[in-house]
């Protein structure tokens, strides 16, 4: 099983910034990443995110406080947590999502479909062989090319090489299987697609929405 809770940004934009961040149980190094982040909107999100990471964890169980750290490539895990998680925003929405025990590892994305994305120029500039020919044959559609786009940033993110493996090499990331889980999300009359990747089984997913969603 894989949770993934969803909360608006606006939530955090409601609350205080610095005791938020302060309360945070994922340790000081997170503190001070959050602090140094300039960009307002990513500042934002970015605590977003780690706030839905915090009370996804506490509706699982999951001891708390737990050190979050950071790989050489920015990817983040649990110092002192078998459990393996994903963290990602898109246009105000953040999410987190937090895999069983039996995972080593996950690459989750979330994008909000945007119709008036330029997904051709976009899937011409960025898209495998494969996957142009998936995009084509669902017509080109909006939906088809957001699906296809979180599934590779999620296998990107898997191995911890993020969106910089999608923009040097229209290659697929690494040659390993791996089995996705995917779904579309309706948040606010707004269509989210999701994307988790594994090493091991595509996984059944369970949602949580925070109160700031409303639904």
């Amino acid at each position: 099983m894989i949770s993934i809770y969803f909360l608006s940004a606006e939530k955090i934009k409601e609350c205080n910034f610095d005791s938020l961040v302060c309360s945070l149980p994922f340790g000081e190094s997170e503190r001070i990443r959050l602090n140094l982040i300039k960009n307002p909107t990513h500042k934002r999100e970015s605590l977003g995110g780690l706030t839905a990471l915090w009370e996804l964890s506490e509706i699982l169980g999951l001891p708390l406080p737990v050190n979050v750290a950071r790989a050489a490539s920015g990817k983040p895990y649990f110092e002192n947590s078998a459990r393996a998680f994903g963290i990602s925003h898109s246009c105000g929405i953040c999410a987190a999502a937090i895999a069983d025990s039996a995972h080593t590892e996950i690459g989750f994305d979330i994008e909000l479909i945007n119709e008036k994305y330029d997904c051709v120029q976009i899937s011409d500039r960025f898209f495998t062989p494969e996957e142009k020919l998936r995009f084509e044959l669902c017509e080109k559609s909006t939906e088809a090319f957001f699906s296809i786009w979180t599934a590779k940033e999620a296998r990107a993110k898997l191995d911890g090489k993020g969106l910089g493996a999608l923009i040097s090499s229209k290659e697929s990331s690494g040659d390993a299987p791996v089995y996705i889980s995917q779904l579309t999300v309706s948040i606010q009359e707004k269509r989210v697609a999701v994307a988790v990747c594994s090493y091991f089984s595509d996984e059944p997913i369970q949602i949580y929405f925070d109160r700031s969603l409303k639904q």
